[in-house]
């Protein structure tokens, strides 16, 4: 019998691609999310042995436009984490409106697999009825010839 040709198979493939192309987007955001949560964390740990260098120069006679300089360095780097953290936030928005974009996307190709799905069980049990009737042709024919009716 004739092999199953689902007419919407293009669109089906351009579709999974779209899909695969917003996970993409969506893997390439959650990168950029772990980067400037990791750049958070080197900016604490720079903030944190600022002060640990401040106490232990304390100690020591120390030049102190040094000791005035220690005020600005850690609020530069807190502004800094600041600016970090709104990028972050940015990115957690890109981030939701991908996962919607993605969720239609998915809903998108699950319909179109669906259709698939029934056009599918259509076609064989198209092909197993005409399979039954040229059995079933084939058996008259058979006890015709034999004399036998039916």
């Amino acid at each position: 019998m004739n092999k199953f040709n689902f007419k919407l198979q293009g669109l089906l493939k351009v579709r999974i691609a779209r899909e695969k192309q917003v996970k993409a987007e969506l893997g390439v955001i959650l990168s950029e999310i772990q980067k400037n949560k990791d750049t958070i964390q080197a900016l604490n740990n720079d903030i944190d042995e600022a002060y640990k260098n401040q106490e232990a120069m304390m100690d020591k006679a120390v030049n102190a436009k040094f000791l005035e300089f220690h005020p600005y360095y850690v609020k530069s780097k807190k502004a800094h984490i600041d600016v970090v953290e709104k990028q972050i936030d940015g990115l957690q928005s890109q981030y939701e409106k991908k996962i919607e974009e993605l969720k239609q996307k998915k809903a998108d190709v699950k319909l179109i697999e669906k259709l698939k799905e029934k056009q599918m069980e259509k076609h064989v049990k198209y092909v197993e009825k005409k399979q039954q009737e040229a059995i079933e042709e084939n058996h008259i024919m058979k006890g015709n010839r034999e004399g036998i009716e039916f």
